[in-house]
């Protein structure tokens, strides 16, 4: 959540807990923005589940926050009408920084106490929030930036008070526009995103190599040698189970292509990977791993199940 703590007075507290209470807001039902008046009720292909849920989930929120909350959003799949069975439920909850002080404090307790209503949520694991300051909302609004904008054209103000509605019917209206500055930080955006993407594939050869290296050194380690570098790996392989034929050649040339190929990745010596060799060594890695595994007599590993410290050769 970003948060800028402002500058306190020496007789102004910063605990939120010593904020003056106000009458709590009411929570009314899901309203429609001024153009789609079809919403007044729940819309088709929103799962009564999850508005039930989102409702509750909501009702927890006021009682627990009160006047700290301006708006609780529910956008996308559910609130585009487009939801699966399962699928997460997206809630936006603008908070006010403008007539409350928020310090280091005030944000952990915040958070802390969101976590503990998700938890005791059914379905909490479904939740994805996220916490927007009322000025962080409104600076990106102004310029029109997409993200905040999509939230406000399929978004669904399940608690109101005041803030979000009137500026959804000002966009559907066509007062609320792009401008220049958005349209230079949507296009600055480009290259980085990018750019994180061809390194997520480079990245995915390391992972897919480590696999090989771990898995066989667990069948290694079994016939009684000790695991030898990665570099050796190959060599120790084909003389214990190649030779003996238990294992097919080709398994051997994999590893060595794959530890050619991720040592040039390593001293850049390749920047770009098509995602066809993407698809390639993420079927070769699964295929080699399993057979590695067979020589094993041990039950296959959880795929969520990670050890806590891992030590790379």
């Amino acid at each position: 959540m970003n948060m800028a703590t402002k500058k306190n007075s020496k007789k102004k507290s910063k605990s939120i807990k010593k904020v003056p209470k106000k009458k709590t807001k009411e929570i009314k039902p899901i309203r429609a923005g001024p153009k789609e008046k079809e919403a007044e009720e729940l819309p088709k292909g929103i799962l009564e589940e999850d508005y039930k849920l989102t409702y509750d989930f909501a009702v927890k929120l006021n009682k627990k926050f009160k006047e700290l909350i301006k708006s609780i959003v529910l956008f996308g799949s559910v609130a585009k009408k487009t939801p699966k069975k399962g699928s997460d439920i997206d809630i936006a909850i603008l908070v006010d920084d403008a007539t409350i002080e928020w310090d280091r404090e005030a944000i952990a307790w915040y958070r802390e106490e969101l976590k503990k209503i998700i938890s005791s949520m059914t379905h909490g694991d479904r939740f994805h929030v996220n916490t927007i300051t009322l000025s962080s909302f409104w600076d990106n609004m102004v310029v029109g930036e997409p993200a905040v904008i999509n939230i406000m054209r399929y978004g669904i103000a399940v608690l109101d008070t005041g803030f979000f509605e009137p500026l959804k019917f000002l966009l559907f209206e066509g007062r609320i526009k792009p401008t220049p500055e958005a349209v230079f930080n949507c296009s600055s955006r480009v290259p980085w995103h990018t750019f994180r993407g061809k390194t997520k594939l480079l990245s995915a050869i390391g992972d897919f190599y480590w696999a090989c290296v771990d898995a066989s050194h667990a069948p290694l380690m079994q016939q009684g040698y000790v695991p030898p570098s990665p570099e050796h790996v190959g060599d120790l392989l084909e003389k214990v189970f190649v030779k003996k034929n238990k294992l097919p050649k080709k398994y051997i040339d994999w590893y060595n292509e794959l530890y050619k190929l991720a040592h040039k990745i390593k001293e850049n010596q390749i920047r770009e990977l098509p995602g066809t060799e993407y698809d390639k060594w993420l079927k070769r890695t699964e295929e080699f791993t399993k057979k590695m595994h067979s020589f094993l007599d041990i039950e296959t590993p959880k795929p969520h199940t990670k050890p806590e410290h891992t030590i790379k050769k």
